[in-house]
């Protein structure tokens, strides 16, 4: 619930936020905002076990996850309107294999670790990957930003 009230916070406000912002300032904030959610998931998960404060922390950081991802992706969208259908296509083709891409990561770490395993290296694994590509995929946004194919 937390994360879709955060895509709604972003859907009603974007348009406010796209006349006051660049669309590049808008993707830095929205993935930086998903890399400082995830550290603070990881962070709180690992040291408030069982705690009401931990579990609150969680959910205010799945919010700020909503926020982020929702800001970079409406973005990203607004952008498609001035970029070639080559580039949307590849854009698109790029979104679908980091996403299974992910998903391969947790079942191969789930297949080694196993399902019932208290072990939290698997946890920072899983996060220090998802963290790694999040902030790639940022300076790759930002190098395409200042590309002639932008422009």
């Amino acid at each position: 619930m937390p994360l879709f009230a955060g895509y709604l916070t972003i859907g009603f406000t974007y348009h406010i936020l796209s006349n006051k912002f660049k669309y590049i300032s808008m993707i830095i904030a929205g993935n930086t905002i998903i890399n400082i959610s995830l550290t603070a998931i990881l962070f709180v998960s690992l040291t408030m076990k069982q705690e009401a404060a931990g579990f609150v922390l969680l959910l205010l950081s799945s919010y700020f996850i909503g926020i982020g991802a929702n800001l970079s992706q409406i973005t990203f969208f607004a952008m498609i309107n001035y970029l070639s259908q080559d580039v949307v296509s590849k854009f698109t083709v790029g979104t679908a294999l980091s996403g299974l891409f992910i998903t391969l990561v947790r079942i191969i770490i789930l297949a080694i670790a196993g399902a019932e395993s208290t072990s939290i290296a698997p946890i920072i694994i899983y996060f220090a990957i998802a963290i790694i590509f999040n902030t790639c995929d940022l300076f790759l946004n930002i190098n395409f930003c200042k590309s002639e194919v932008y422009h």
